[in-house]
Order: C-alpha cells, then structure tokens, then sequence
C-alpha cells in the first residue's frame, strides 16, 4: 500500500511539474502614454506688408502621426497650438507631421494625401489664414516612454522674408527722391514640403503680384528703415 501512495505522490509530483512548466508566461499589457504637444514657431517680426499676421502666428494646426509602417495612428486639428494631446504606446516610434495656418483641417486617408494636400497656397490664402509652416523635411520622430510628458515640435514658416532698406547716401539729390512702391513679383505661387529638395515650380497660374508694400511700408522706406516682404523660396 505505502509503494502505491509514493507512486502516487510521485505522480502526481510530475503532472504538477509539466503543469507548471507548459503553462504559458503572460503577457505584459501594452502600456498607453499620454504626451502633450507643445508647438514652437520660428520668433519673428510683426509684418506690416500685405499680410497682415506675424510671422510667428499660428491660427490653426493639424498634426498628423504616423506609426514606423507609415500608417496614420492620429489625426489631430485645432484652431490654437494650445491643449494639444496624443496617446501612444509607450516603447513605440512614431513620427509627427505638423502644419499650421493652412485655412482649416484638411480631410487624409493616408500621409500622401497629407502631403500632397499642403502644397499649393496661393497669396490670398495666405492673406486670410497666415503664413503656412511646417516642422521639417521629413516630420519627427519620437520615441514614447513611459516617463515621456511633452513632444516638442518646432515649425519653420515656409516663406522667406525679403528685408529691404533704401540707401540714398549717394544720390547727389536724395531728398529728392521718393519711393511709390515695392512690389515682389511672378512669386511661385506651390512649393514642396516635407522633403529635402529645394526645387519649385509654377503650378497653375503664379501670382503676378505676390507680395507689396503696405502705406506703412512706403513711409518707413522713405525715411531710410527697413521693410519685409515675402516669398515663396
């Protein structure tokens, strides 16, 4: 009888062993992390040109995020750089495409779409939504961690500022001489973001006057300051 219980015990021993050791080892729950995106514009002047806002205005920003396939995790939209929040799994990359000042959110299935969607702004586009910025050629990447709280993404405005200054030291009359206007002309009125090329092109019909002095501008031009006005690189 006592042979019978040890063989028992002894089997009952091993079944417990084999239970244990088949068992499969649980999983680690993915773990969700929540980061506010905080937007930093280029620091620039008030412009007194034909577009009225400064160049570090943002009046609406759409990101979207992208996961390392390139697929779109979020798509994010305000009408302020404020309040801005996204929620990922911590250890995961993901890439942020931001554009600002584009006249509203526009409607993407896919990152091409995105890109595709920001490329032509025409001068009165601008006029009525502000200078259009981006952050860089290829997004951002980050990496979330569980300690992550903030996303930095830095905007650079995708027209260049063009400052001009009248020097009349040399004219033989210079009180004599009056500027009427400045105008920047037959501008590009496309460009292409997010990539490294620096190729533009017209697309459609460029903007014959892209850019002029405002009666403001005139009167600082004439007494010997500088003004700013933009374009399309």
């Amino acid at each position: 009888m006592n042979n019978v219980l040890n063989k028992l015990r002894f089997g009952t021993f091993v079944i417990m062993v084999l239970s244990v050791a088949c068992s499969p080892v649980p999983e680690e729950p993915e773990r969700l992390v929540e980061v506010e995106l905080r937007v930093n514009a280029e620091e620039g002047i008030a412009t007194k040109s034909s577009f009225t806002w400064g160049e570090s205005d943002i009046r609406d920003i759409q990101i979207i995020v992208t996961d390392t396939e390139g697929n779109i995790c979020d798509d994010i939209y305000a009408s302020s750089p404020k309040d801005l929040h996204f929620k990922g799994i911590a250890g995961n990359k993901y890439r942020f495409w931001a554009a600002a000042n584009l006249g509203g959110r526009l409607t993407v299935r896919t990152l091409p779409d995105f890109i595709a969607a920001t490329r032509s702004v025409t001068a009165a586009g601008i006029a009525s939504s502000g200078i259009p910025m981006f952050n860089g050629s290829n997004g951002q990447e980050i990496t979330l961690s569980a300690a992550s709280g903030t996303v930095e993404l830095e905007l650079t405005r995708m027209l260049a500022r063009v400052d001009l200054t009248i020097d009349t030291r040399y004219l033989d009359y210079p009180k004599q001489f009056d500027v009427k206007y400045a105008i920047i002309c037959n501008s590009i009125n496309t460009y292409t973001t997010f990539t490294a090329s620096a190729m533009q092109g017209h697309i459609g019909n460029a903007d014959p006057y892209f850019d002029y002095a405002s009666a403001a501008d005139v009167s600082r031009l004439n007494t010997g300051k500088t003004i700013s006005l933009y374009a399309f690189e």
